[in-house]
C-alpha cells in the first residue's frame, strides 16, 4: 500500500487539539499536538476520559491537515486506546514524520505495539485499582521496543506496592497521583511520595488539572 493509499485511511477519533502542554510523564511541560482517539477496551471505573469511547471518523489525509494547523512540532496519541486502530495511527505517524514530528503514544498496556517510528510509548497499565492485572507478556513486548516509559495511576501505598511487585527497573517508572482534581491529586500525593521515594521511582504530576481543571482539550 502506497502513502497516498494509507491517508486515505479512516479513524475513530475523539478530538484533535493545541496547541498545549503534556501534562504527564517525562515529558510534562512539552509544548504539543493532542490526537486523541476514540475506543477503549478498558472501562476503568477511575477514567477522566470517558467521552472518549465515542468518535467521529475522519481520514487520515483530514487528520494530519489539522495536526500541520497547530504550531509545534510534538504529536501525542492517546485515547481511548490507540493501539486498537494501529494501521490508521501508522499511517499519520508516517505522514507527520516527513516534517520532523516527535511522536509520543500513550497506551494502556494491554495491546502488543506493532508500530515504526514512535519516539516514546507511555504505557500506563491498570493496577488493581482499575481492575485491570497487568498482563506480563505484553509490558515484555513493550521492554523490547526499546523506547518505553511506564506510567503507574496510584492513589495508595499499596498501588506503589504492586508497582514494585512488577519488578520494572526504577528509571523506567513514573508514578502519577490519582485524581481529576487539585484537591484530590494533592491526597494522592501525601500517600504516595514516601514510598515512591523510597523505591527510587519518577514522580510526575498532572500539570493540565492543576492549570485548567478536568477540563476536556487541554
Amino acid at each position: 500500500m502506497t502513502l497516498q493509499d494509507d491517508r486515505t485511511l479512516e479513524l475513530n477519533v475523539s478530538e484533535i487539539f493545541g496547541p498545549t502542554w503534556q501534562g504527564e510523564g517525562p515529558s510534562t511541560g512539552r509544548f504539543c499536538a493532542f490526537l486523541r482517539l476514540a475506543g477503549c477496551n478498558l472501562a476503568c471505573p477511575w477514567c477522566d476520559s470517558k467521552y472518549a469511547r465515542v468518535g467521529q471518523v475522519m481520514t487520515v489525509t483530514s487528520i494530519v491537515s489539522k495536526i500541520l494547523e497547530i504550531p509545534t512540532r510534538r504529536l501525542i496519541i492517546t485515547g481511548g486506546e490507540p493501539l486498537l486502530q494501529q494501521a490508521g495511527v501508522q499511517a499519520v505517524i508516517n505522514a507527520v514524520q516527513k516534517v520532523q514530528f516527535v511522536v509520543e503514544i500513550e497506551t494502556n498496556g494491554t495491546i502488543v505495539p506493532q508500530l515504526t517510528g514512535v519516539h516514546q510509548y507511555n504505557v500506563s497499565p491498570k493496577l488493581l485499582n482499575g481492575a485491570k492485572d497487568v498482563d506480563a507478556q505484553v509490558i515484555q513486548a513493550f521492554r523490547r521496543a526499546g523506547c518505553e516509559v511506564f506510567k503507574f495511576v496510584c492513589g495508595t501505598v499499596q498501588d506503589v506496592e504492586e508497582v514494585r511487585n512488577l519488578n520494572i527497573r526504577p528509571e523506567f517508572v513514573w508514578i502519577m497521583p490519582k485524581g481529576v482534581s487539585v484537591a484530590e491529586l494533592d491526597a494522592s500525593l501525601a500517600a504516595i511520595v514516601p514510598r515512591a521515594m523510597k523505591y527510587g521511582y519518577n514522580l510526575t504530576d498532572r500539570l493540565h488539572i492543576r492549570i485548567w481543571g478536568n477540563r476536556r482539550g487541554h
